[in-house]
């Protein structure tokens, strides 16, 4: 795997759900802004099925390098992207970023790492986004997650297609900060967890 400092960042309800057919079960702007705020100005690894339920008006999201893991090497996520571009939110006058639209697609995890790591810039850092595969592969090379706990419980007994987060290890993990708000419809819990490195 390549060498490279990779977080991963995902929302839960209070059993570990991230999502049901294909979507996200909750709509909870504080944690969508949370989630811009961490990633904007870096680059960020998803799974087709991630893509594919960003609404077309939000992909690529912008100031970010986006990059795609797919079996499907012939997938066209975006017919245009060699033509937009969008600026640093944090410096609007500064200078254009292209790679910030991009969309790569790759195969496998270690290849998207790789092409992460080709084109990572100072100060950027990689996160996967999902979904429930992706951050299986993740994990486990993973460094830092950022973990948002929605206080619900989400009804599934209606649904085609459930995932969850997989389970992160007994002793593996750091809470470094944890903040709770009042979302618009539950309370939120924002955890970023470090890892924990075992000496020989």
């Amino acid at each position: 795997m390549i060498d490279i400092d990779l977080s991963v960042i995902v929302a839960v309800d209070r059993n570990g759900l991230i999502g049901t057919d294909g979507g996200i079960p909750w709509r909870e702007p504080q944690d969508m802004r949370y989630f811009q705020q961490v990633t904007d100005g870096h680059i960020v690894i998803m799974g087709r099925g991630t893509w594919d339920s960003i609404p077309e008006k939000f992909r690529p999201l912008p100031n970010r390098l986006n990059i795609i893991v797919t079996r499907q090497e012939d997938y066209v996520a975006h017919p245009n992207l060699e033509v937009r571009r969008v600026r640093d939110n944090k410096n609007p006058q500064g200078p254009k970023r292209p790679n910030a639209v991009y969309v790569n697609v790759r195969n496998s995890l270690r290849h998207a790492l790789s092409c992460a790591h080709d084109k990572l810039q100072a100060r950027e850092q990689v996160f996967v986004i999902g979904g429930a595969q992706l951050y299986r592969v993740a994990l486990p090379v993973a460094n830092r997650v950022y973990l948002t706990r929605v206080d619900i419980e989400v009804d599934v007994s209606g649904a085609k297609e459930v995932a969850y987060f997989p389970e992160m290890g007994e002793n593996a993990w750091d809470l470094v900060s944890t903040t709770t708000v009042e979302g618009k419809t539950s309370k939120l819990t924002f955890e970023v967890y470090d890892r924990i490195y075992q000496g020989p």
